[in-house]
């Protein structure tokens, strides 16, 4: 692999799932607004495959890593402004948390495409850097340079926001030594102690093929603990 390599729409299989949205929404079905959530789960959910565009973009750097940038785009951010402008709380809220749930699937995926991408060399993913335990705003600025041409839409704010906020980035390091790991987000070793959806009761399943993420922390809007 040289340069910059992208994965696009179609590499990518993402489908919300219910009772994960809404267990994260603490959303139980005794509460007396389960059924307003019910009615705008459809909605929500094509209004997002509507906007949505997945793309995984990974630049080699100089120095042998990898730097990966996850993003949905920058629409589905200004769909969920929108609604909540207009007071359509119950429908934001859900395509807040669908897109959250979606980009930790793209997470997973990707993940997958990068190790097999690797393997062709006969390299293997050794570590996983992230913002906010790895990376400072500053370093996160260098490593994205690359990724201005052809995501002009990229920025990270003066205090560490990564925007679109339904994106993600992380650095990889590489080895020609077989490695086991899958380059999935650690919540054990994060920074972020309130995530809304951390789960730090439960060991990390690092597995591929698992459908949920419950153990992985977001950045969601204005607070993006992670500055993804």
């Amino acid at each position: 692999m040289d340069g910059m390599t992208v994965f696009g729409p179609e590499r990518f299989s993402l489908i919300p799932d219910r009772n994960q949205v809404f267990g994260w929404l603490g959303c139980g079905r005794d509460i007396p607004c389960r059924q307003a959530f019910e009615r705008s789960w459809e909605p929500a959910a094509a209004c997002l495959a509507e906007c949505m565009v997945p793309q995984a973009v990974i630049a080699r750097q100089e120095d042998g890593t990898l730097t990966v940038f996850l993003t949905l785009g920058p629409e589905p951010e200004e769909r969920m402004s929108a609604l909540f402008q207009r007071r359509e709380y119950v429908t934001g809220s859900l395509l807040n948390t669908m897109s959250d749930a979606l980009l930790f699937q793209m997470d997973r995926q990707a993940a997958l495409l990068i190790g097999g991408m690797l393997r062709a060399e006969r390299l293997y993913i050794a570590s996983r850097m992230e913002p906010g335990t790895d990376l400072t705003a500053d370093l996160q600025r260098e490593k994205l340079l690359p990724f201005r041409e052809l995501l002009p839409f990229v920025r990270i704010s003066e205090t560490g926001v990564l925007f679109p906020t339904k994106s993600m980035m992380y650095v990889l390091t590489v080895s020609d030594e077989p490695c086991r790991l899958e380059a999935l987000h650690d919540c054990s070793v994060c920074s972020q102690k309130n995530c809304p959806y951390r789960d730090s009761d439960a060991p990390v399943d690092r597995s591929p093929a698992a459908s949920t993420a419950p153990r992985y922390a977001n950045g969601a809007d204005a607070a993006n603990p992670h500055g993804y």
